[in-house]
């Protein structure tokens, strides 16, 4: 069973989208459940690297690119995503995008 919350950092490639789900399933195999569709998840938060400097990172869908995102965080900037309905955040519909490389995101995943 994992921490509830998940707290953990996950790194990033340059300029590659990268699933959130591949990314916590690469990191922690134990969260198989939670990135199913089927598990409640209350929010996850995504804080970019405290010492990114000028880079940036794009938070979208699969088709996240630097012109096509829902939120632009800069250094030290968080986000958090709360589920529209029923506590149930699919993410594998979560994609990340750093414009640099060796940068990384730390995450906090809350469930019931």
């Amino acid at each position: 069973m994992p921490s509830n919350p998940w707290l953990k950092t996950l790194n990033l490639l340059q300029n590659t989208p990268q699933q959130l789900s591949a990314l916590i399933q690469a990191k922690d195999p134990s969260m198989m459940g939670i990135i199913s569709r089927n598990v409640r998840c209350q929010f996850i938060q995504i804080q970019f690297n405290v010492d990114a400097g000028a880079a940036r990172l794009r938070i979208g869908n699969d088709d996240v690119s630097s012109s096509n995102y829902g939120v632009l965080l800069f250094a030290s900037q968080a986000h958090t995503i709360y589920p529209g309905d029923v506590n149930s955040l699919q993410l594998d519909q979560i994609w990340l995008l750093c414009d640099t490389a060796n940068e990384f995101v730390t995450v906090e995943i809350g469930t019931l």
